[in-house]
């Protein structure tokens, strides 16, 4: 590319380098830099190797052809051809980056239906549990008994279904059998739960909702898999592993007895037939069995976390680029809202465009609006980060 700059005479003002996924709109910060300079006149051409480089997203894709008619874009140069402010150029420019996107949604579909094909012919998609490995001969991946670790998992069930307490029965595998896991370590309580409730054992197995009969040697008959059930305690309905991602918990400490924090999910049916949810954290009570600290909801912990982000000197905060360029685009959002409800003609190249520019309290605005409303991945990553930068992973007594 740099060849055909210099032979057709191209004045090259920065080399930009970026590997981040152009899939998702708005997520390469290299990219938004460029776009953020040509729409200050700082360069008017691109030039890469192809379309699909610089969008394979329709968001991308638009901002492109926007700045191409506002005259700010005079042209991309691919190594193949030329795009400029043409009707005809701009249609072909569109879609190339159609196809682009077409490419990437088509993966998806094609790695999908690869594991639900996987799935049909009996083949468990991701690793196999504790008492069976796997091996790929001739191209086809074939699932064994585990010869070292089957004959105890078998053993498990039988003696939980002759009426053997849990707690007996992990006295019994540590004491009397050589079974570890994988990486050599004791099993665990809820890995000994795990296993006595998975289906794989006895020939069946549960991807994505959907039971597929398995194309391997059963450890277990269903029979007996049928009486560990009926033994064992059913789920309790206020425990939800999947919200247990992003748990604050880690973050917490009891403010009476000093002890851990638990996040727990209940969940309530309503008269009209919706169910709803809502997330507590208590008192693990493991220094002080007899504490009796109340249980606080997670919207109020949140709250007072959104309180707490006042009190910090955000100059303390090593954000990264990716929320830097948020925040930025939180300020020009905010700029934007203020220009139509005025009704100012004032145009945007004087709206701060870099996060230096940035007054704090837009950031802690920022901040506190993300830390109660975003979603539960993106609070938990927020918090971790001033934890982190600010109080070096002190526990708040909450």
């Amino acid at each position: 590319m740099l060849a055909i700059a210099k032979r057709d005479n191209l004045a090259v003002g920065n080399i930009y380098k970026e590997s981040h996924s152009a899939k998702k709109r708005g997520q390469r910060d290299i990219f938004n830099k460029l776009i953020a300079e040509i729409e200050n006149d700082l360069y008017s051409g691109i030039i890469t190797w192809s379309a699909d480089r610089l969008s394979r997203n329709a968001g991308d894709l638009g901002v492109l052809i926007d700045l191409m008619d506002e005259e700010k874009l005079k042209l991309i140069i691919t190594y193949s051809q030329t795009f400029t402010n043409n009707p005809n150029e701009k249609f072909l420019l569109m879609i190339l980056g159609s196809q682009a996107k077409l490419e990437n949604d088509n993966r998806s579909i094609n790695i999908k239906r690869g594991i639900r094909n996987q799935c049909l012919l009996g083949y468990w998609p991701g690793p196999v549990p504790l008492g069976y490995f796997s091996k790929t001969v001739n191209g086809k991946r074939i699932i064994y008994i585990d010869s070292k670790r089957g004959k105890f998992i078998t053993k498990i069930f039988q003696k939980v279904a002759a009426s053997l307490p849990v707690k007996k029965l992990i006295l019994w595998i540590r004491s009397g059998t050589s079974l570890r896991s994988k990486s050599g370590k004791q099993i665990s309580k809820s890995t000994i739960y795990k296993m006595l409730r998975n289906p794989f054992y006895y020939g069946r197995f549960i991807y994505k909702g959907i039971e597929y009969q398995g194309n391997y040697k059963p450890l277990i008959p269903k029979e007996l898999f049928d009486q560990v059930q009926a033994k064992l305690r059913p789920f309790r309905n206020t425990y939800s592993r999947t919200t247990d991602n992003y748990s604050l918990g880690e973050f917490l400490k009891c403010s009476i007895c000093g002890s851990s924090v638990h996040r727990q999910t209940k969940h309530r049916k309503l008269k009209n037939g919706n169910t709803r949810t809502r997330i507590y954290y208590h008192c693990s009570k493991q220094k002080d069995k007899f504490c009796n600290v109340k249980y606080i909801s997670e919207e109020n912990v949140l709250q007072e976390i959104a309180n707490l982000v006042e009190s910090i000197n955000l100059t303390q905060i090593r954000f990264p680029e990716e929320i830097k360029e948020e925040i930025a685009q939180f300020e020009r959002m905010r700029w934007e809202i203020y220009k139509k409800m005025s009704g100012s003609q004032v145009k945007f190249s004087i709206y701060p465009l870099e996060f230096e520019a940035i007054d704090k309290e837009t950031i802690r605005m920022y901040l506190q609006n993300m830390i109660l409303y975003d979603k539960p991945s993106k609070k938990y990553y927020l918090i971790s980060l001033l934890l982190k930068n600010f109080m070096e992973i002190k526990p708040l007594l909450l």
